[in-house]
């Protein structure tokens, strides 16, 4: 009896597992073939820090994409009231003119590009190589402190055409070290719109001097200013994202991108 009922459930458990098996290979291919555009940094080359654009599909493209990038250095004003850190992201352009060269590898998925940087852009991975500014006082019980990130945060706009297709698709999304999102029409426009704003916040390149140097000097000057003579106008705190309808919130929703956590926490 055993016997027989052995024989009879297994074959129904092996066309079971079949099943799962063969639902669980379409879904990968299904996600293998799902366009999927990267940039990965490495920036903790000394001589030649590189960020290379990334294809993680397997479906074949009709030729590699046509792209743009948009490159920002991040830095945060942290200040601690009633017990809780808050922050405000600012993002510090830096002129496309600054890539020294590029190499393509002529292929339409894995590493599709690489653009090389100053070594002023070498940066290590870790909480050590973020720098701080001195402390800021805003009032007697009120502190800030200007924090920039040794990164680059990448906005990359293009399209792109399967082979055999005409009809173009577009890439839309912002990359860096910890993750990436992709920014609908709305938040491009937004983000857009800061850079417009505040272009005098664009970084130049200071020989042997750390580009993430440059832009937490500038910031925390600019912040300073801000501090000691109030804003003269309004365009005065449109780094910090004080213009009305606050560029929609895109850099709140970038802030999560830069630090997970807050690094002065404790």
């Amino acid at each position: 009896m055993i016997k027989k009922y052995f024989f009879t459930i297994v074959p129904i458990i092996i066309s079971l597992f079949s099943l799962y098996y063969t639902h669980r290979v379409d879904q990968r291919t299904r996600y293998d073939e799902k366009p999927s555009f990267n940039i990965v940094q490495n920036l903790w080359n000394p001589s030649e820090p590189s960020f290379t654009f990334v294809n993680e599909s397997t479906k074949k493209l009709a030729q590699p994409p046509y792209h743009t990038y948009l490159l920002m250095i991040p830095s945060k004003i942290y200040w601690k009231a009633d017990k809780k850190i808050y922050s405000n992201l600012i993002l510090s352009p830096i002129s496309y003119q600054v890539i020294t060269k590029q190499t393509d590898s002529f292929k339409t998925t894995g590493d599709i590009e690489t653009s090389y940087l100053p070594k002023e852009f070498f940066a290590k991975k870790g909480s050590r190589d973020i720098i701080e500014s001195k402390e800021i006082s805003l009032n007697n019980s009120l502190k800030a402190k200007v924090v920039t990130y040794p990164m680059i945060v990448i906005y990359c706009k293009g399209s792109y055409r399967y082979s055999g297709e005409k009809r173009l698709h577009s890439i839309n999304f912002l990359s860096t070290p910890i993750d990436k999102i992709n920014l609908s029409s709305t938040d491009s426009k937004n983000l857009n719109s800061y850079i417009r704003d505040n272009s005098n916040l664009e970084l130049k390149v200071i020989k042997n001097q750390s580009i993430y140097q440059t832009a937490n000097d500038n910031i925390s000057k600019r912040f300073n200013e801000l501090v000691q003579n109030g804003a003269k106008s309004d365009k005065d705190g449109y780094f910090i994202g004080a213009k009305k309808g606050g560029y929609g919130f895109i850099l709140k929703k970038i802030n999560y991108l830069i630090s997970p956590h807050d690094p002065i926490d404790d």
